[in-house]
């Protein structure tokens, strides 16, 4: 049922092709939200581990791939992080496994990838953290995003991401694409 909704919700707003007169819709959270150990709230850092109990990793998928077939023009992937599947255990934003190999390979989606908020930026209030960064697991960039937004993005893409990250959490980010003007668009569209 929630595949059969998602592919009439795509195709009433995009229509039969995206343009001028059809919403693109982004359908979230890639590749299936809550599954979450013990039941946590995914939004704090004990519930980042998301379990797939009875194997069921590819019941989660069904809806995105109606989404895909209704031709989805965005994708969000979710900030959880993946426990027990055979991809990398590292934040579903920053994994290669579920973007570039599940998304882009498998689907064969080549729309707009973009991150959720809060990802790479704690959201603050009077210098007091009200809500953390939920980059789960992202073991190589945590240090960097503590120092540096840009130094984050930037690590995001040397670690060979497939995606730009598109955090509005905070007004200090730039106005226009930063890096793939600075790597080579060919190395860019590799990584896509």
């Amino acid at each position: 049922m929630a595949a059969q909704m998602v592919y009439e919700y795509v195709c009433g707003f995009q229509g039969d092709v995206l343009g001028p007169s059809s919403v693109a819709c982004m359908t979230k959270h890639f590749p299936g939200d809550g599954p979450q150990k013990d039941g946590m709230d995914p939004h704090f850092s004990d519930g980042k581990e998301q379990v797939y109990p009875g194997n069921n990793f590819e019941y989660h998928l069904i809806p995105f791939g109606a989404a895909f077939r209704a031709g989805t023009a965005m994708i969000m992937p979710y900030y959880g992080q993946p426990i027990g599947l055979p991809v990398e255990e590292v934040g579903f934003g920053f994994n290669k496994d579920v973007i570039t190999g599940l998304l882009r390979n498998r689907y064969g989606f080549d729309g707009v990838v973009c991150t959720d908020w809060g990802l790479l930026t704690s959201i603050e209030v009077n210098g007091a953290v009200i809500f953390p960064a939920r980059a789960n697991s992202a073991a190589v960039i945590l240090p960097v995003i503590r120092s540096s937004t840009t130094g984050a993005l930037q690590s995001a893409v040397n670690s060979r991401l497939a995606f730009v990250i598109a955090d509005t959490s905070f007004s200090h980010y730039p106005r226009r694409p930063v890096f793939p003007r600075r790597t080579g668009c060919e190395r860019w569209r590799n990584w896509a």
